[in-house]
């Protein structure tokens, strides 16, 4: 077993945490430099830093309006940046991944705290507590991962028992987002010439690399309310406005392409209900990843609670997933859009779990009755 030393994990756990936000701070002053009207160095140094804290999940407040959808797909960006740089930060040092990914938090929420009081007035405020949490969650979590992948460790040192209950989880939440992408890749391209037209209305010059970035930025957000949809919640969107299974009841929604594929008011075909079979199927299957990753000869009972495990595991974290979604867009009906965050989470840990103890049961019965043959 590898002797980690403590003492490595401060300096590749500072350079970590600092160099993540000062790319993204510089980032975020040249688009803002370039793309809006400014007057002084420090008028944009603070949209830019307002801006990089809420690319990271925090909320902003201005005139009594607050903005809390998460941007899953900065957040994303965000974390995926800050694994790549702390698995080359850890290259030649013999760390915790435990140590390093709470350094790593530890300090990343800090300077998110900071930042948040220094730009914070009376006009435009940044909640100190949400930009901290969520600098400490991300990077903490993306850092953890890098150091133990960096030290060839797998699903940060899970014991092997239950690994395949985490593989199993992990392909319920693959399979299922990746189902909800495609219905909504779907949805926007037969709707095409529509937003095709509100494009052209919104930049007749041809440009719009910004909204471009937006657009592609916002499409986990909107395939997270396909997934709230596809669990039998309604998605609110804003007001008396809202999309659920059976039926599209929407008033005028704000010009932006991704809008496009809200299907038209009124009920829905009779066939769009076999859609939810799809949150079972997906369980199902990380049942049957499961139980194809585990030994043959594992005990009925071991099989079952293992199965309600991850099923009830996948479904906990598709709610806190979905949940980011939630929160306010703007001013008027739009301050708060989404699905109902705890009955979403509570239907997908019972839709998950019932889906992985089918198919892990399934797949037990068969590897125990025909293992040649399966």
């Amino acid at each position: 077993m590898t002797d980690f030393k403590y003492e490595n994990v401060w300096r590749p756990a500072l350079l970590t945490s600092v160099a993540i936000p000062f790319v993204g701070l510089v980032v975020m002053f040249f688009a803002i430099s370039t793309n809006t009207t400014w007057t002084t160095l420090t008028d944009v140094l603070r949209r830019a830093t307002i801006g990089w804290l809420f690319a990271t999940g925090s909320s902003v407040q201005q005139d009594g309006v607050t903005i809390g959808v998460i941007p899953i797909g900065f957040v994303a960006m965000w974390g995926m940046a800050t694994y790549m740089f702390a698995h080359w930060a850890v290259r030649n040092d013999d760390v915790d991944f435990r140590a390093f990914g709470a350094v790593v938090a530890g300090f990343s929420a800090l300077i998110a705290a900071t930042l948040s009081i220094i730009v914070s007035n009376d006009d435009v405020a940044v909640p100190v507590f949400r930009a901290a949490f969520q600098a400490f969650l991300v990077p903490g979590i993306s850092a953890a991962f890098a150091a133990s992948h960096r030290a060839e460790r797998t699903w940060l040192s899970l014991p092997e028992r239950f690994r395949p209950a985490a593989e199993g989880a992990a392909a319920t939440l693959m399979l299922f987002f990746s189902l909800s992408t495609v219905i909504l890749v779907v949805l926007l391209a037969t709707s095409l010439d529509e937003s095709a037209h509100l494009w052209a209305t919104l930049h007749p010059e041809g440009t719009g690399l910004g909204l471009a970035l937006l657009l592609i930025l916002a499409v986990p957000t909107a395939a997270f309310w396909v997934s709230a949809v596809l669990l039998g919640v309604p998605v609110n969107l804003g007001g008396s406005s809202y999309v659920s299974l059976a039926v599209t009841d929407v008033e005028i929604m704000p010009a932006f392409p991704i809008f496009t594929a809200i299907p038209n008011p009124g009920p829905h075909a009779h066939w769009v209900f076999f859609l939810t079979f799809i949150p079972i199927l997906c369980g199902a299957f990380g049942g049957f990843v499961f139980r194809r990753l585990t030994h043959q000869n594992i005990p009925w009972k071991r099989c079952l609670q293992h199965s309600a495990g991850l099923g009830a595991a996948a479904g906990l974290v598709a709610g806190i997933l979905i949940w980011t979604s939630t929160g306010g867009l703007g001013t008027g009906r739009l301050q708060s859009v989404g699905p109902p965050v705890f009955l979403t989470g509570v239907i997908a840990v019972v839709v998950f779990t019932l889906g992985a103890v089918l198919g892990a049961s399934i797949t037990h019965y068969r590897l125990t009755r025909e293992p040649q043959r399966f």
